[in-house]
């Protein structure tokens, strides 16, 4: 699997490499796992990512700091998971409308992205 083999030779050079760890009982879990025995990091939750990576931490922190007031209550819900239009109106209590108006803002200014009915964080 040309996958497993760019893997290996990142692993060969040194770079960081996650894999998530497969049911060892699992034929599909075999190659992530052998590449776990090989050095890759087991990745179990997204802070393995930040506590390798610590710069994309910052990144985000600093992106997040970034972004006008008036946005923050629907990033920080948009940031748990995606969710439609009527999803965040029920969540935040706030008028559809309104919210629309903002998630424009929000996707034009590139700090989240549409799919299909769907909203999440870039």
């Amino acid at each position: 699997c040309n996958a497993l083999i760019t893997a290996n030779f990142a692993l060969e050079q040194g770079r960081v490499v996650f894999a998530i760890p497969g049911n060892i009982d699992s034929p599909y879990s075999v190659g992530t796992n052998k590449l776990i025995k090989e050095g890759a990091i087991p990745l179990l939750s997204f802070d393995n990512i930040f506590e390798e990576l610590p710069f994309l931490k910052r990144e985000v922190l600093e992106r997040e700091q970034k972004i006008p007031e008036e946005f923050k209550k629907i990033y920080s819900v948009l940031k748990e998971k995606p969710m439609s239009v009527d999803e965040l109106s029920e969540v935040l209590k706030e008028n559809t409308a309104e919210i629309m108006a903002k998630l424009l803002e929000m996707e034009v200014a590139g700090i989240i992205k549409r799919d299909g009915n769907f909203y999440s964080v870039v």
